[in-house]
């Protein structure tokens, strides 16, 4: 018999490839309320397989392009996306609030149960870190950094006007990279604002502790993951 807790509540699923643990965000309807898991990701199918409200997965592989929608030729999706991987996986298109288009591969195989008691919804972190962050008014350029598995993503932008947006393994040379990214936007080290959002709150104290040499001003975004990752369907 089906708890009725999970026939209220909605299960997002924060996916990253290559890495051992997946993260759960538990939303009650019933209670209004947020709870938040970390599990292996081999235990992952003891959630997907019982009914949910809605489930929802969010994405962060690499295989992922970014088009400004004024370029984008729907029947093409394929041939845009071969140009950064061969993977045969299904191809799935989000379409953003500023008229960019995000297309990915999903390649988490759930092995749900036939018939499929939920269709998950399906979604690239691009498309969701983007949304938020371009919906903020900022005057001047600023870089946002988002720290979760074992990826760090990054976005500079002003406004609504996105100037950048990629990811890459954290275990990389970050600082560097930042470094660079600044000098190829004519960035300010002492003026131009980063901030740092993360699942772990320590990873972002760890990073503005190992940036705070290099740039002057660094805030860290408090908000907890739920104000972060917002699915809109």
């Amino acid at each position: 018999m089906l708890k009725k807790s999970e026939e209220k509540t909605d299960l997002i699923i924060l996916n990253y490839n290559n890495y051992n643990h997946s993260y759960l965000l538990l939303y009650d309807n019933s209670k209004r309320e947020y709870s938040f898991k970390k599990i292996p990701k081999n235990k992952l199918k003891n959630f997907t397989n019982k009914k949910w409200k809605s489930l929802s997965i969010v994405h962060t592989n690499n295989n992922f392009i970014l088009i400004p929608e004024e370029l984008y030729i729907k029947k093409n999706k394929k041939k845009y996306l071969n140009i950064i991987t061969n993977y045969n996986d299904d191809k799935i298109e989000n379409n953003l609030f500023n008229n960019i288009v995000c297309l990915f591969t999903n390649n988490l195989k759930l092995n749900l149960k036939k018939p499929i008691i939920n269709k998950p919804y399906q979604v690239h972190l691009a498309s969701i870190l983007i949304k938020k962050y371009l919906l903020e008014k900022n005057k001047k350029i600023q870089t946002n950094v988002f720290i979760g598995g074992n990826k760090i993503m990054v976005l500079i932008h002003k406004n609504s006007e996105l100037y950048y947006y990629n990811q890459f393994n954290n275990k990389n040379n970050y600082l560097k990279y930042l470094i660079i990214l600044y000098k190829e936007f004519d960035l300010k080290q002492d003026k131009n604002l980063i901030i740092i959002s993360s699942i772990d709150n320590k990873d972002a104290k760890n990073m503005k502790e190992k940036l705070k040499n290099h740039f002057s001003k660094i805030s860290i975004n408090k908000e907890t993951l739920d104000k972060i990752i917002k699915i809109e369907k």
